[in-house]
């Protein structure tokens, strides 16, 4: 589950987003975003491994955050019994918006 919490247009996308136990990051294996991203557990446990020469997880839950630097590749696993909630910050190039609506726009055939 997923719920953005900034309007188009923000630098930035806040969301809330909930992993059951057992749940990954969506199969997609190794994930890498252009931006920095802020992650602050609200509920529950979630263990992010950084990809890289020396991956250190770090398992964040209520009241522990993470930060990553944009291009760091990483997965991450509940590995615990309830679902682990968030709120996760992602950074935005600056046209991400434009971007995403002119897509949408074009595929809707306008």
């Amino acid at each position: 589950m997923c719920e953005e919490l900034a309007a188009p247009g923000s630098f930035i996308e806040p969301f809330i987003v909930e992993y059951p136990p057992g749940s990954d990051n969506g199969g997609e294996g190794v994930v890498k975003r252009p931006g920095h991203s802020f992650i602050l557990g609200l509920e529950g446990t979630l263990r992010i491994t950084p990809e890289g020469d020396e991956p250190e997880e770090v398992v964040v839950g209520p009241g522990r955050a993470l930060t990553m630097a944009g291009g760091q590749p990483w997965s991450c696993l509940n590995c615990g019994v309830s679902n682990a909630r968030l709120l996760w910050v992602d950074e935005l190039a600056s046209d991400a918006w434009r971007r995403a609506f002119s897509s949408a726009a074009d595929s809707d055939g306008r």
